[in-house]
């Protein structure tokens, strides 16, 4: 099972999953918003 997080401006997005030859399936997605003023390498998000 891999796991990959994805971090934004707006949110993380953490997906997990398998891969095969030609296939992709995905057994878990979660996305979390950040809430204003969330501060991520000193900058402040969602102003």
């Amino acid at each position: 099972m891999d796991t990959v997080v994805f971090l934004s401006t707006s949110g993380l997005q953490m997906i997990q999953g398998n891969v095969s030859k030609s296939q992709i399936h995905i057994s878990s997605f979660r996305e979390y918003a950040f809430i204003e003023g969330t501060m991520v390498d000193g900058k402040i998000l969602d102003d």
